[in-house]
């Protein structure tokens, strides 16, 4: 009976998950992603279970070609991740991979019109890179200057409204020395 209430509360999650009503992540892409995954996987195993099926009716033929579906169906689920994780690496690495290539094709034939264009392309990709560098450099120090200048602005003004506090309350502590001063008086 437990086993059975576990499979039904799986089987009525489905079509919520297949629905993509909830989103567990604040990227978008991650919630295409899992919502894809979840599709994937709830097909694989209903394929699954009617290659099960059709093992225990009728043997081979058909179980084969369940198989390849489901197989299919893995690829399909292991493909984006291998490629999101691709173009991760691909634009780390990219003037590493470059680089090798051009090098490689240099010493098997110096003058052809691969090699010229990796060469090209090479020397985009490093001055691109410096560029990007720079830039970031210029927008590190930047902010830096900027956020010191508004630490001292702020200091400046704690500064001033401190005083201006300080002020203050001298100011009305005389004011009430006098005015206890005028009830004696008016007292005596």
């Amino acid at each position: 009976m437990q086993k059975q209430k576990k499979q039904t509360k799986g089987w009525s999650r489905i079509p919520n998950d297949l629905a993509g009503r909830q989103q567990p992540y604040n990227s978008q892409k991650q919630n295409r992603l899992d919502l894809q995954a979840v599709q994937i996987c709830s097909i694989a195993i209903f394929i699954a279970i009617a290659k099960y099926v059709s093992e225990q009716v009728f043997k081979q033929a058909s179980s084969q070609i369940l198989q390849v579906f489901i197989l299919l169906l893995c690829i399909k689920f292991c493909y984006q991740f291998l490629l999101d994780i691709f173009k991760a690496y691909g634009k780390k690495y990219k003037v590493l991979f470059i680089s090798s290539l051009y090098k490689m094709l240099k010493l098997i034939k110096p003058k052809s019109k691969y090699v010229i264009y990796l060469g090209n392309l090479l020397i985009q990709q490093i001055r691109k890179e410096k560029r990007i560098k720079q830039n970031i450099s210029i927008l590190k120090a930047h902010l830096i200057k900027m956020s010191s200048a508004q630490i001292k602005f702020q200091k400046s003004y704690y500064d001033v409204n401190h005083n201006l506090n300080l002020a203050s309350l001298t100011r009305d502590k005389k004011l009430k020395q006098n005015q206890t001063q005028i009830f004696f008086k008016l007292e005596k």
